[in-house]
């Protein structure tokens, strides 16, 4: 993966967690879970995005969204120009076994 990481090869902690499910606020870097580092999300102006598509969206709180809020990210993504539609291609396996086995992806910051 060129722009998201799982946990275990993440290095520091200034990551974004792309978290199955709801968050149960209690646990983070699950193994199953895409991060994000926060230089990246600025770098690939997928902040941006997730702030104009995401109404209430907190780049350093939770933020839950449904399958059609995701399919809304990817279609406002691909409408910029930045790289944010390169790397939320990355995820689109994952979401979609996200929805699958749930009914939502919650982000957050640690």
């Amino acid at each position: 993966m060129k722009s998201f990481c799982y946990a275990k090869d993440r290095s520091g902690s200034a990551y974004h967690e792309f978290y199955k499910g709801k968050w149960d606020h209690t646990s983070f870097w699950k193994s199953d879970s895409f991060l994000l580092h926060d230089d990246t999300l600025e770098a690939l102006g997928l902040c941006t995005v997730l702030a104009e598509v995401l109404p209430g969206y907190n780049r350093h709180g939770v933020t839950e969204l449904n399958q059609s809020q995701w399919e809304s990210i990817l279609d406002h993504a691909s409408q910029l120009n930045t790289e944010a539609k390169i790397a939320l291609t990355e995820a689109e396996a994952w979401a979609k076994d996200a929805f699958e086995n749930g009914n939502m992806i919650t982000i957050f910051q640690w």
